[in-house]
């Protein structure tokens, strides 16, 4: 059930519905809580991904929904100007949505590994990757071979400004070597 079919229901089929998914206190909650609890729920056993925070608009325009309070994490959620725009939103403001899924290629990190000039397809890379934000914690992945000494990973560059990538190379009987790059990240 998507969020406009529930914002249809009245309060006692939003207290079944949720005690149907197991939403503690159901029959006791204001209803645009339960909603998105439901909706929350839903998202937690397979439905569409569902996100709600407190939105923080930097000076620039755009913003990010918090989702652990006001404080930035791993969570948050990029909002860009043109929707602090078209819905006229303002710093503080609760929001709540499916968000967009990242398009294909947007998130991934390719190394290529090279020795002598021939293809190194022994390698172990992992790539470490943050922003310099207070509470932001270093993730790390490990990259895959793929094919001549091209290594990619997935990452979640979720927010826009300035990221930091490490990618550490470890071959057998070597040091590792790392390579760190600054990337920016916009709309």
């Amino acid at each position: 059930m998507d969020i406009k079919e529930l914002s249809n229901k009245n309060v006692d089929e939003l207290v079944r519905i949720g005690g149907d998914l197991d939403v503690v206190d159901a029959d006791g909650m204001a209803r645009d809580v339960l909603v998105e609890r439901i909706m929350t729920r839903q998202s937690e056993r397979g439905g569409p991904q569902f996100a709600a925070g407190i939105l923080d608009v930097v000076e620039d325009g755009y913003g990010f929904m918090r989702r652990r309070g006001l404080m930035p994490s791993p969570d948050d959620i990029y909002v860009s100007s043109s929707h602090v725009r078209r819905f006229a939103l303002r710093p503080g403001d609760r929001i709540a949505g499916i968000p967009r899924p990242p398009k294909k290629g947007e998130n991934e990190v390719r190394v290529t590994v090279r020795a002598n000039d021939a293809p190194v397809t022994d390698a172990a890379v992992t790539v470490a990757y943050t922003m310099a934000m207070p509470g932001m914690e270093v993730e790390t992945v490990k990259a895959s071979h793929t094919k001549d000494g091209v290594y990619e990973a997935g990452v979640d560059l979720s927010m826009r400004g300035a990221w930091t990538i490490d990618a550490t190379v470890t071959r057998p009987n070597a040091k590792p070597v790392t390579a760190h790059v600054t990337v920016q990240v916009g709309e």
